[in-house]
């Protein structure tokens, strides 16, 4: 989220933040049970908190 903060100027609904923070880390989770990830997972959980955001942005 500070990433996209930071290097964007989107702005967002706000409403669907929480449920993009939340679901985040509990989708690495379920894959780092059936794949197992190192220290990638944490790339991977921006990457998908950072893609979320993007598709939640305001027109």
């Amino acid at each position: 989220m500070f990433s996209f903060g930071l290097f964007t100027k989107y702005n967002v609904k706000d409403k669907l933040v929480p449920i993009i923070a939340i679901s985040s880390p509990i989708l690495c989770y379920i894959l780092n049970i059936y794949i197992p990830f190192g220290f990638e997972l944490l790339i991977l959980n921006g990457l998908i908190t950072f893609t979320g955001l993007y598709l939640i942005r305001k027109n």
